[in-house]
This record gives structure tokens, sequence and C-alpha cells, in this order.
């Protein structure tokens, strides 16, 4: 498992224009979720706008809703491989 300093230290440019086809675990049309390339933990699932923006609450009301989509999916995928987890 790759540690999130080491991450950021070879990071070249955005870190999830290129995410892979494989790596990409449920998308629709404004997000999408993945594992995270450096965990916190073993099921650390990351939702992603797929629109560049600085900040969350510069996204729009459909971009938010799909996102949460993505989010709640991913708890229910969780909820089924580990009973207790936490959401950040």
């Amino acid at each position: 498992m790759m540690l999130y300093k080491e991450f950021l230290e070879k990071l070249e440019g955005c870190p999830f224009c290129n995410i892979s086809r494989e790596e990409i675990i449920k998308q629709n049309k404004n997000a999408v979720l993945t594992l995270a390339r450096a965990p916190y933990t073993e099921y650390h699932l990351l939702a992603i706008p797929k629109r560049h923006e600085a900040s969350l609450r510069n996204l729009t009301k459909e971009e938010k809703q799909d996102l949460d989509e993505l989010i709640s999916w991913g708890m229910e995928f969780f909820h089924k491989k580990q009973k207790e987890f936490s959401v950040v």
C-alpha cells in the first residue's frame, strides 16, 4: 500500500484525469467512484466529480446529486464487506 505522502511526491498533474476503466467501480453522468490509489484504509473509496472545480460548493445541484448517489452506493458496498466503517 502506497502512503499518501509518497503518492503526492510522484504526482504529475491531476490525479483523477487519468483513471483507467479498470479502476472505476461505478460512474454516472457527473461523477466516478474508485478505490483510492493511496488509501488510508483497506476499503478507501473516492467519489470524484468529472468536472474540475476547486470547491465542492461550486458544483451544480445535478453534480452534487450524482456524487451523493455514488457515495450512497459505496456505503452499501462497504456494508456488505465490513459492517463498521466511516464516511469522511
